[in-house]
């Protein structure tokens, strides 16, 4: 998206600079000899410098907006597949599902829920989701352990290394930057393999 956005604005300046230079050579043939052909030189480049800085101080704002509204829905699919989960395990004995598959397939769930709107991923067959998922779920979890504990998330990278959404064990979903994302999971990860060691 951001690259489009990125490729559009550069085209709109190109033309936006061969339609003033279009203009000026029109002008220049047909006012050569008139005393009016400065004052309307003057004026075009005036309404390229008034609408140029306008345009980049917009774009960012744009991009910005565009990266938020990704995260927001991102969190959304995040959120509603904690829900999912809280929804499986009263039907299971308070006990999660063996992996997001088992989930989506048994509670019905749209692929694009396990697709983050910020990456280029498309999703796939429910039968093969954790080939193409975005988010990471960890497993050996249930209801009744540490609520803290993180048990879906996604990798920074789906949203250009800024950070990631984390889903606890409690339900709630939030927003870790990199730094945090890394400690945070490492620390959970880490914890899981000496876990299965003993």
């Amino acid at each position: 998206m951001d690259v489009i956005f990125t490729l559009g604005f550069c085209v709109f300046l190109i033309l936006l600079v061969i339609l003033a230079w279009i203009m000026l050579k029109k002008a220049k043939f047909y006012f050569s000899t008139s005393k009016y052909f400065p004052a309307f030189v003057c004026g075009v480049l005036g309404m390229v410098c008034l609408v140029l800085p306008i345009i980049l101080l917009l774009a960012p704002v744009c991009i910005t907006d565009g990266h938020r509204s990704n995260r927001t829905q991102c969190m959304s699919n995040i959120r509603q597949i904690g829900i999912s989960l809280s929804m499986y395990s009263v039907d299971h004995n308070e006990r999660y599902p063996q992996d997001l598959q088992t989930l989506a397939i048994t509670m019905k769930l749209p692929p694009r829920l396990f697709i983050c709107p910020s990456s280029k991923h498309i999703a796939g067959s429910l039968s093969n989701l954790n080939e193409w998922t975005d988010y990471v779920y960890i497993c050996d979890s249930s209801p009744t352990n540490d609520p803290n504990m993180p048990i879906v998330f996604e990798f920074p990278a789906n949203h250009n290394g800024k950070g990631g959404n984390v889903l606890l064990n409690d339900g709630s979903v939030f927003w870790l930057n990199t730094k945090e994302f890394r400690k945070s999971i490492q620390k959970q990860l880490l914890n899981d393999n000496m876990t299965k060691k003993k």
